[in-house]
């Protein structure tokens, strides 16, 4: 077991990348998200939310792809996540709170109508966008989306599990429970990188971390889309999924993408739940001409 410190939040990434920025922003409600900024100031924007327990650390190899097709790249740490406030107040981590937190962070980034890429939990909260709110979506890029696989069992459990205190958040604030989670999470494409484990482990080292997330898990809504939600989306929707996801299974995606308005599956043979992490050089084009098209 590696004997390393947790990130200090100034080493976090994007530190020391150029032209990759990250702020602090305070939503209408006083909830302060960390947000990062890349790409022409007047390109066209883009808005990145990622999923359950990361942050914005999953988009660095995305960001640069992006940026090179001349997008103006916005990408948030969602509330109970990364450098974000963490909230730990009954129903901050609803479906519909999320959605506003998400709706609020568009507001103060001046992004009236944007493309939404989602990942994971991120994918549903952006379909869920799409839904109530479709004159703010202009299109959807959705990976490994909850709402278009099935959640793992864990998710409808944990209502019932009690809060983790005292020495069990200890324990899951532990680095090589990261690297399980991170492993597990992968399909075989590519291997989870050393300092990929420091830079997710890092988010552990504040006290309301774990709790938070326990809310969310408590709190979210995991199950599938309904065809009525599916074609409720109007926004053109690519759905990408690897075809090794352990944590949301692909099994009855292509069913529920057939039920959208406008709707593209593509699969990433042998990739995991974080396609855009471990096939970039496959996904990234694809992310790209998608966005293009859909202007």
């Amino acid at each position: 077991m590696r004997s390393v410190p947790r990130l200090a939040p100034e080493a976090w990434w994007p530190a020391g990348v150029a032209g990759v920025r990250a702020t602090r922003v305070q939503l209408a409600t006083g909830l302060g998200l960390r947000a990062i900024e890349a790409g022409p100031a007047q390109g066209p924007p883009v808005l990145l939310v990622h999923g359950w327990g990361i942050h914005s650390y999953l988009w660095r190899k995305t960001i640069p792809a992006l940026v090179s097709g001349g997008w103006r790249v916005h990408a948030i740490d969602l509330p109970g996540h990364g450098l974000s406030d963490k909230p730990l107040a009954q129903g901050s981590y609803t479906l519909a709170a999320m959605v506003d937190y998400v709706l609020a962070a568009m507001d103060t980034l001046g992004l009236a109508a944007s493309p939404v890429v989602g990942q994971s939990m991120g994918g549903r909260i952006a379909a869920e966008l799409a839904i109530r709110h479709p004159e703010r979506v202009v299109s959807l890029v959705l990976f490994g989306a909850v709402g278009f696989g099935d959640a793992p069992a864990v998710a409808s459990l944990a209502p019932r599990l009690p809060g983790p205190t005292g020495s069990l958040t200890t324990l899951l604030s532990q680095r090589w429970i990261v690297a399980l989670g991170k492993a597990y999470s992968y399909g075989c494409r590519a291997a989870i990188a050393q300092e990929d484990i420091d830079a997710y482990w890092a988010a552990t080292q504040f006290p309301a971390f774990v709790p938070a997330l326990h809310r969310v898990l408590a709190e979210f809504d995991w199950r599938a889309l309904t065809p009525a939600q599916l074609s409720a989306i109007r926004a053109p929707t690519l759905v990408v999924f690897g075809t090794r996801d352990r944590m949301v299974s692909p099994r009855r995606v292509a069913s529920r993408v057939a039920a959208l308005r406008d709707g593209r599956l593509h699969l990433v043979q042998d990739a995991g739940h974080v396609a855009n992490e471990e096939a970039p050089d496959e996904v990234n084009p694809l992310l790209v001409e998608f966005l293009s098209s859909a202007r």
